[in-house]
C-alpha cells in the first residue's frame, strides 16, 4: 500500500492548463477525456468538487471506496488522496478552486470555515442525494 506522504500532489494550473484562473468548471465527460491518464492515487492542492448525473464505477477517496451512482456529489479538500475507476459512461460536472478563491471577495475570510463542507475531518467525502434530476435537493450543505 502507498504511504500518503509519497503520493504526488497535483496543482490547479497543471490540471486546468491555466495558471491565471483560481476557479475551473467543466463537464465531467470532457474532464475525464482530458485527464484519462490520471487513474493513479494523487492529491490536489485545491478543492475538487464532482457531481455525477450519470455513471458507474468507483471513486477511491482517502482509501475508502465509493460506488458511483447518479446525483452523488464528491467533495475533496486539498491534500486528500483519490483515484477513480470509471466505466466510461460518466456525465456531470467538475469544479476546482484554489483555497484562496473565496477569500478574495468575502468580507469575512473565515466565513467558509463555518460550513462542514470545508472542514475536512468533519464531513463525508460523498453526499448521497435521493432526489432525481427534476427535483435535486442537497440537504447536507
Amino acid at each position: 500500500m502507498l504511504k500518503k506522504s509519497t503520493i504526488p500532489v497535483l496543482d490547479n494550473c497543471s490540471i486546468n492548463n491555466d495558471s491565471s484562473s483560481p476557479l475551473f468548471v467543466d463537464h465531467l465527460a470532457d474532464y475525464i477525456a482530458k485527464h484519462h491518464n490520471m487513474v493513479f492515487p494523487h492529491k490536489h492542492n485545491f478543492y475538487h468538487f464532482v457531481l455525477f448525473t450519470k455513471g458507474s464505477g468507483n471513486h477511491l477517496i482517502d482509501f475508502e471506496k465509493y460506488e458511483i451512482e447518479p446525483y452523488q456529489i464528491y467533495f475533496m479538500a486539498p491534500g486528500q488522496v483519490h483515484t477513480w475507476n470509471f466505466n466510461g459512461d460518466e456525465e456531470g460536472y467538475v469544479v476546482n478552486f484554489d483555497p484562496e478563491y473565496f477569500q478574495s471577495f468575502l468580507l469575512r475570510t473565515d466565513y467558509l470555515s463555518r460550513f462542514l463542507l470545508f472542514k475536512w475531518a468533519a464531513r463525508p467525502d460523498c453526499i448521497y442525494n435521493s432526489c432525481n434530476a427534476s427535483s435535486c435537493c442537497i440537504e447536507y450543505i
